[in-house]
């Protein structure tokens, strides 16, 4: 869920950026508003009984993040 009392991830940065700096790192969706469900999400949803998802609640992925215009890559060794 989208609070303050559990977070994963992506959603601590985003956060920190937003409350932090007033920077939006991208728009927060839903699950059922993305264009694509990931092969990884198909298959945690086919392997576990998951009843508890508010797939309605957004989200921000670790890939909105790493897509953001906000940011840009200051290093990388690859």
């Amino acid at each position: 869920g989208w609070s303050d009392s559990k977070m994963y991830c992506s959603e601590l940065i985003w956060k920190a950026y937003m409350r932090g700096a007033e920077i939006s790192l991208s728009e927060p969706l839903s699950i059922n508003e993305r264009p694509m469900i990931s092969i990884l999400e198909k298959f945690i949803d086919s392997q576990f009984d998951l009843p508890n998802i508010n797939r309605e609640a957004p989200i921000v992925s670790p890939a909105d993040i790493a897509r953001s215009f906000s940011l840009e890559t200051i290093f990388t060794n690859y």
